[in-house]
């Protein structure tokens, strides 16, 4: 048991070293085919509306989850979630309140096999197994923000970009992030639900797919970057209602 929880350490920090800005994939360039494919999801997206489908969680009930062990025992709550540009969940913040833990930590999802489950989230170690981790889980602390040396972020907070302002390449503000809406028991990022407020739209919610989003930093300000080919699209379906 001992030198699984040694090798179980050592992933553990690599992955979180690996995880603090190595990844720096950029967004590619619209393509008329692209464009085409983004107006064929959002009608997807959106055929239901996406407040109301019930195939998606929103941002408030992922954030009401509970953490249990592999014995199904809560063992703590969610504060937080961080995923990938691909809307992947890579990792959880939590509070071990049910273990007297004081301090908050991020758990990772391959490293502590933790599965998304109706219940809440469900780790691959007893709560005996992640008092003896938690150390090691406090030394490795993983940083929120994944922000890369050009201010274009990998990984993202829940709760730092909800209600964030949506701009286009111009810089223009065209609206906010109003909500981010999960699948498959929180496990990833279905969509994130948009309000418009730019030319002729006025107030109208939409359901886009992350893919197409970029997040950047300035000045310790988080914004959402839609290159202005899919805003085009992203108005006109709007207007559809």
């Amino acid at each position: 048991m001992k030198q699984i929880f040694f090798l179980l350490v050592g992933a553990f920090c690599f992955s979180f070293t690996v995880l603090s800005g190595c990844y720096q994939a950029k967004a590619e360039e619209p393509t008329a085919a692209k464009i085409m494919g983004l107006q064929k999801t959002i009608s997807e997206y959106n055929r239901i509306k996406p407040l109301q489908n019930p195939r998606y969680e929103e941002s408030s009930e992922i954030l009401k989850r509970r953490v249990i062990d592999s014995r199904n025992k809560v063992i703590g709550e969610v504060q937080d979630v961080l995923f990938d540009r691909y809307g992947r969940v890579t990792s959880l913040y939590v509070e071990f309140d049910r273990l007297n833990l004081g301090q908050s930590v991020y758990l990772n999802h391959d490293i502590l096999d933790v599965k998304s489950v109706t219940t809440g989230y469900r780790l691959g170690f007893n709560d005996d197994e992640i008092k003896t981790l938690y150390p090691a889980l406090l030394s490795g602390i993983e940083t929120a923000s994944g922000t890369t040396k050009d201010n274009e972020q990998n990984r993202f907070s829940l709760k730092d970009i909800l209600d964030t302002d949506v701009i286009n390449s111009d810089g223009i503000i065209i609206g906010n992030l109003q909500d981010i809406l999960f699948d498959n028991n929180g496990a990833y990022v279905r969509s994130v639900y948009l309000n418009i407020n730019h030319r002729s739209v006025h107030n109208e919610g939409i359901a886009v797919p992350i893919s197409i989003l970029k997040f950047i930093e300035k000045g310790g300000k988080s914004y959402v970057v839609i290159d202005n080919a899919y805003v085009d699209s992203i108005l006109e379906m709007a207007k559809k209602g």
